[in-house]
């Protein structure tokens, strides 16, 4: 049962209770008032009898009816103190309860709050995992690439396809074997230049494809099989000014970062 539904049962439930109440006031004070009805005529004879002849059964009768009706009208009375008690209590009760429903509600908010802030925080160290995590692509990965791009080999028959990454930057030299392994595993030939780029001033991020425009398939393909299994990011561009297929391993990109490009020299 939820709380509104609590609630309302606790409300009607006091009603009720406020209902028998009068009702058992009014019913004892009928009882009183036929006690005194009762005893209004007989007390009077009792008295005079009393008067005539001195008997302990007239008194007794006399200090019974004054009893009887005096506790009667006294449960009365206390009944309805009580009842103006019970109606404090009931009110006190109402407080602590609407009390501990503000506690359980700040205690919820504060709850949901809390969960927002550890949901923030894991979003934040996945989004730290992944920034920190190596740019890799896995075995099984790597050969499915292989043999997507085997159909290309023989138009690298006599040629090579330099890769290359800058020195010191092991996640680069990491990712540029793994290219390397893709297209060794393609059957195309491969110039390792890995590791042997100095950087100088500002260094290029994510890896560039260039290339002559007859090859720009295979450099369509390779990039789209990389962006299938990794998130990275990827440029390529072709032309009658380049001879040969080279991919440049940059510095791994961070979101979120200015790209920062170098002025043409």
């Amino acid at each position: 049962m939820d709380l509104s539904a609590l609630e309302r049962n606790i409300s009607r439930l006091e009603a009720s209770l406020g209902s028998l109440e009068l009702w058992l006031a009014l019913m004892t004070g009928l009882v009183v008032i036929g006690l005194v009805l009762e005893y209004w005529h007989e007390i009077p004879e009792v008295i005079d009898n009393l008067k005539r002849s001195w008997s302990w059964k007239p008194l007794c009768i006399i200090a019974g009816a004054i009893l009887i009706t005096v506790g009667v009208a006294g449960e009365l009375g206390i009944q309805f103190v009580a009842s103006g008690k019970e109606t404090e209590l009931r009110k006190a009760n109402d407080a602590v309860f609407a009390g501990l429903n503000v506690e359980a509600a700040t205690a919820r908010e504060e709850a949901s709050k809390a969960d927002e802030r550890a949901s923030n925080n894991e979003k934040e160290a996945a989004q730290l995992r992944k920034q920190l995590a190596p740019r890799t692509v896995s075995e099984s990965d790597r050969r499915t690439l292989g043999t997507q791009l085997r159909p290309f080999a023989p138009s690298f028959s006599g040629r090579q396809v330099k890769v290359s990454s800058y020195t010191a930057d092991a996640d680069g030299m990491v990712f540029s074997l793994e290219i390397m392994d893709v297209l060794s595993r393609a059957g195309i030939h491969v110039e390792p230049l890995i590791g042997r780029i100095v950087p100088v001033g500002l260094v290029d991020v994510g890896v560039k494809v260039t290339g002559p425009s007859a090859d720009e398939k295979f450099i369509s393909t390779l990039l789209t099989g990389i962006k299938a299994h990794l998130d990275t990011s990827l440029s390529w561009e072709t032309g009658s000014k380049y001879t040969e297929v080279s991919i440049e391993v940059g510095v791994k990109p961070v979101a979120g970062l200015p790209v920062v490009v170098s002025a043409a020299p």
